[in-house]
């Protein structure tokens, strides 16, 4: 996955406060950290601010994307981020009949 898409799924995960602030709303289905402190719903991300996308697959291995939020929008799930969602349950959903 490009970073685009990450920083697309970080925006779809916040709420906007200000210009350069974001709440986040559902860290879910990744886990969202700053730094190595992990994002809980109702914490504060600001424009400037490095994110982390973990992801967990099946075979256990983690992998991490560091994502520099640089914009902050009103938009909380993009077409983008549907679509990505989407094609991660159904790979979720495959993983688990196996």
């Amino acid at each position: 996955m490009d970073e685009k898409q990450y920083r697309t799924l970080v925006v779809a995960m916040h709420f906007k406060i200000d210009e350069n602030k974001m709440m986040v709303i559902n860290p879910e289905p990744y886990t969202w950290t700053i730094g190595k402190k992990a994002l809980k719903p109702g914490e504060v991300v600001e424009k400037g601010d490095i994110v982390f996308a973990k992801v967990k697959h099946r075979n256990n291995k983690i992998t991490c994307k560091p994502v520099l939020v640089i914009n902050v929008t009103q938009e909380l799930i993009t077409e983008e981020s549907k679509k990505h969602r989407d094609i991660t349950r159904l790979i979720e959903k495959g993983n688990k009949k196996k």
